[in-house]
């Protein structure tokens, strides 16, 4: 089977159904560059559920710069998971014991695997009915880019757009 490879640009049309931008949960530790696509994600209006209280001071930022921003924290990722269309799973201590919560309510669901150093095959393993899409962050002072791959080619593509509409730099090349 050939893996889609791409280096950054999601349905950010409206679902098919209500018309409205897809809620997407949040998992896992922050850091700079993931306050950073959060913001991003808030001000072009989509709903976000964040899973980890190190979110808090980020939901406080957003609702201050836009107060029209759909942003909840829920204390639990199953919980998240469950109500989101999209999962950004960042680093978290117990990765794999988060994995296994989450797995009976992501199936179909597309998860972004935003954890640079862990095997995406072994996330695909756990969770073998979700759409699993492994990113590869590059940041250069001028321009933060992803590399993003996954078995699901749609997937793979709804993320490039995602990545896209939030302005981060894509090209493409393929890998098997």
């Amino acid at each position: 089977m050939h893996k889609a490879v791409y280096a950054c640009t999601f349905d950010t049309s409206s679902s098919s159904i209500t018309g409205m931008k897809k809620t997407i949960a949040v998992i896992g530790s922050s850091n700079h560059s993931d306050t950073s696509i959060v913001s991003r994600l808030a001000a072009l209006g989509y709903p976000l559920l964040l899973a980890d209280k190190k979110w808090e001071k980020v939901k406080e930022c957003i609702l201050k710069q836009h107060a029209e921003a759909s942003v909840e924290m829920l204390n639990c990722s199953h919980e998240c998971a469950w109500q989101a269309d999209v999962i950004l799973l960042y680093h978290s201590a117990e990765y794999l014991q988060l994995l296994k919560k989450i797995k009976n309510v992501v199936t179909g669901k597309i998860i972004v695997n935003m954890v640079n150093d862990f095997n995406n095959k072994e996330v695909q393993d756990l969770l073998p009915f979700s759409k699993v899409v492994h990113t590869m962050a590059d940041f250069t002072p001028e321009v933060v880019s992803y590399k993003v791959r996954g078995e699901n080619n749609h997937a793979v593509e709804q993320v490039l757009l995602l990545f896209d509409e939030i302005g981060f730099k894509s090209n493409h090349r393929n890998n098997s």
